[in-house]
């Protein structure tokens, strides 16, 4: 399956309760950031490593949860457990 990078930013970015606007950066406009998660365009690894690191994510975690979310059992378990968001809940099994 090949994975969709913006869609999994946009994705991660949500989940982190953050706007486009709180990741603007004079050299990456909110228009860029939008348009790269809408895969109308394409961002520089750097510019992307940037990005996640600003969000708290690391580029192995963002290779290893991207892709579709339904065909992804452990992106949706952290997601029920709120480890993406960082609010921590105890899974009820």
């Amino acid at each position: 399956m090949k994975m969709n990078y913006g869609a999994t930013f946009k994705r991660l970015r949500e989940d982190k309760g953050l706007k486009i606007v709180d990741l603007e950066q004079p050299s990456m406009s909110r228009s860029l950031i939008g348009k790269f998660e809408k895969g109308h365009t394409r961002i520089s690894a750097d510019r992307l490593d940037k990005l996640l690191s600003d969000m708290g994510v690391s580029h192995d975690e963002f290779l290893f949860l991207g892709g579709e979310t339904n065909n992804n059992y452990i992106y949706m378990l952290l997601r029920e457990m709120g480890v993406q968001s960082g609010n921590h809940k105890k899974r009820n099994n």
